[in-house]
């Protein structure tokens, strides 16, 4: 059976970023008394020099979860390894922390703010707590998933689940080579964020090859939605489209769940939903 773990890497990055005021004016940031507990642990720390490196980046949340997956732990350390990840060629410029020179120059201070801060150690203290979090979201959320749904587009074994505490302010689906990540904080969001990791590719060849669906996805939107028009609506539209037919193959109804992306700002999920629906 698939674990739920809590990852050290992801709650370590998430912490810098959240000291740094990156999760400070999101409508999606979630407070608990963990949050509580790491602002009042930690807060002494905001004028390390990994707060400032984190301000001047050009960053957005995926980039958190994905930045930290891909860091390797050489003893008390961390060392950046880029590794194969469908999308991640095109962050590799300007100022992006996944941009393996920027990289290069963030993880030494990154290094730096865990050891002066004994991040380690504090990890290790709560490890009681973490557990208690991933079992807790692995019984009521992800055990009940049909995992073995997604083998007709990956391969399930390959599936990990990270539930993290600390970042509390999105869901991601992040592949890192040998695995593929659903990186999730509430349990409603996990089949989506498995769903991004074979929806993405197909989004991305549609929008450079079909003008109807490019068109779709470039049109100003009905409401505020923290994506970006173009390639970032088009993994959108899919990856919903494909949530949405695990959804109806397991009972749900479907104009229920095509008015319900509708009214979150996605109008023309029904004639995308089709459109995976003919897929092979």
């Amino acid at each position: 059976m698939h674990t739920v773990t809590v990852d050290e890497r992801v709650e370590l990055v998430s912490l810098v970023f959240r000291l740094a005021g990156l999760f400070s004016s999101t409508i999606h940031r979630t407070e608990t008394p963990h949050h509580e507990k790491l602002e009042l642990h930690f807060k002494q720390h905001k004028r390390h020099q990994a707060m400032k490196a984190a301000k001047k980046f050009k960053l957005y949340l995926p980039q958190i979860p994905i930045y930290a997956l891909h860091l390797a732990k050489h003893g008390e350390d961390f060392v950046f390894v880029p590794r194969a990840y469908m999308n991640l060629a095109p962050l590799y410029k300007d100022n992006s922390l996944l941009n393996p020179i920027v990289a290069a120059q963030f993880t030494p201070l990154l290094n730096d703010f865990y050891q002066a801060t004994q991040f380690g150690a504090f990890f290790h203290a709560h490890s009681i707590f973490y557990e208690k979090q991933a079992s807790a979201f692995a019984e009521n959320y992800y055990h009940q998933i049909d995992l073995a749904w997604f083998s007709k587009y990956i391969d399930p074994t390959r599936l990990r689940c990270v539930f993290t505490p600390s970042l509390a302010c999105g869901n991601f689906g992040v592949a890192v080579a040998e695995a593929w990540y659903s990186v999730v904080s509430e349990g409603m969001a996990t089949v989506h964020e498995i769903c991004h990791l074979f929806a993405n590719p197909i989004a991305e060849q549609w929008y450079e090859q079909n003008p109807a669906f490019r068109q779709l996805c470039d049109e100003p939107m009905a409401k505020w939605l923290p994506y970006e028009r173009g390639v970032s609506m088009a993994t959108e539209y899919v990856t919903r489209s494909y949530d949405i037919l695990y959804q109806v193959q397991h009972g749900d109804e479907l104009a229920t769940l095509l008015q319900q992306e509708q009214a979150n700002g996605f109008p023309h999920i029904e004639q995308v939903y089709n459109m995976v629906k003919e897929l092979p």
